[in-house]
């Protein structure tokens, strides 16, 4: 039904603001930008000359990796979930760090217009409902964003594994046009 609020609760996974970002300091090939299907099982990135990562959980742009951390919990919810592995080379800390790039579920906008938005921030946005199925994640596409959505109870176990780096927010979905 159109305009109707989803029962099962929503809430988006992103990296906290308050940590610089991570992905603008990681030099990604050309081949993992355009998305998941291009990428090699395995890639390895390298942190830029001059630049310092602050190692978190999630990397958010350009390209979304999860620490394996993460990943392990994800995995006890979505244990199909394709995914490859990341890298990231720290020449001048003399370390490397494994991330997971993973084969998200995509789900589109369907009301764009309808979209709320607080303080620079999406809060509430229209989606076919019946596109998520059983799914515990999924990615909501919006203009050239990408949320990552999860389901409570996963959410709810990430929390309590005290990942660093990580923020959880409430998101709304609403029925959409079908």
């Amino acid at each position: 039904m159109k305009g109707e609020v989803s029962s099962v609760e929503y809430f988006i996974i992103e990296h906290d603001d308050r940590l610089d970002a991570a992905g603008g300091a990681i030099v990604f090939p050309e081949r993992m930008l355009k998305g998941f299907e291009h990428a090699e099982q395995q890639e390895i990135v390298h942190i830029k000359p001059g630049r310092e990562l602050v190692y978190s959980s999630i990397i958010e742009r350009p390209v979304l990796l999860v620490s394996n951390e993460m990943q392990a919990i994800i995995s006890q919810y979505e244990p199909e979930m394709a995914c490859k592995t990341v890298v990231v080379m720290d020449m001048t800390k003399n370390m490397q760090v494994h991330f997971s790039m993973m084969e998200l579920k995509e789900i589109p906008c369907t009301a764009p217009a309808e979209v709320v938005v607080e303080k620079g921030r999406i809060e509430q946005l229209a989606i076919d409902k019946r596109l998520i199925g059983d799914s515990s994640m999924f990615k909501i596409t919006y203009y050239q964003s990408a949320l990552l959505v999860v389901r409570l109870d996963l959410a709810e176990n990430l929390l309590r594994a005290g990942l660093y780096g990580l923020r959880v927010r409430r998101i709304l979905l609403k029925e959409g046009e079908e």
